[in-house]
């Protein structure tokens, strides 16, 4: 049995020898016809190899040079805006191109808030600071008095968030309060405040506490094993 299986071995071993040997020549054979047919198109006709090595010379020239302009170009429109907060006198963090003051959450190594956290953090001493998100200037307000005018004394002038979704392509968030803007915003707003009076709060008290109940018994059998549900059907029960 065993003589048996060292001898189909060695057959193997031995056919594949032959293939490897076979594609060498092929692959020796290929290469030299390929070097004399070149020689002989050049020996034959000198004037068209020239043109076609200098018509191939200058469409790698002209790649290269559209590509780069294509380059330069983004690079100049992505920096368009980084010196905004600096012609207005305003301090700021030094944005990277492509990414603003935003890398780390681009690359998800962070939240969006943790970040606006650190840069507060950092800056705390200052009234505001200017960042940039991408290549579009934002600014970041430390000082709660001026966050007080923002909110309330001149919120006609800030009511308008970055975010926000078309009803044509998301009806159920387009009517969302946060993401709508302007007039619909306004409209909403005012449809809404009646219900949240302090004695209609009260009304809602027991539906708020028995849904985060439920809430909470089913993340406590989600995370019995001790780990957080990865998967979307997980996260259907909720």
């Amino acid at each position: 049995m065993k003589q048996s299986e060292l001898h189909s071995e060695n057959k193997t071993h031995t056919q594949n020898q032959s293939i490897v040997t076979i594609l060498q020549i092929y692959i020796h054979l290929l290469s030299r016809n390929i070097t004399i047919i070149v020689q002989h198109l050049i020996n034959k006709h000198p004037c068209s190899c020239l043109t076609m090595l200098l018509i191939l010379q200058s469409l790698t020239f002209y790649l290269i040079s559209v590509i780069t302009a294509i380059l330069i170009g983004l690079y100049l429109y992505v920096t368009r805006n980084f010196k905004f907060w600096k012609e207005r006198g305003v301090p700021y963090i030094k944005p990277i191109p492509f990414f603003g003051n935003l890398k780390e959450c681009t690359l998800q190594k962070t939240s969006i808030g943790e970040q606006l956290q650190r840069i507060y953090n950092e800056h705390s001493d200052k009234p505001y600071v200017g960042i940039f998100s991408f290549d579009k200037p934002s600014l970041v307000v430390c000082d709660v008095e001026l966050v007080k005018n923002i909110l309330v004394k001149d919120f006609q002038k800030c009511m308008d968030r970055i975010v926000s979704i078309e009803e044509r392509f998301d009806p159920l968030f387009g009517n969302v309060l946060g993401m709508l803007k302007g007039q619909l915003w306004r409209h909403l707003r005012t449809n809404l405040t009646p219900v949240f009076t302090s004695h209609k709060m009260k009304m809602m008290f027991c539906l708020v506490e028995t849904c985060g109940k439920e809430l909470a018994d089913c993340l406590e059998k989600a995370t019995a094993d001790g780990k957080l549900p990865q998967d979307q059907c997980s996260y259907k029960m909720y």
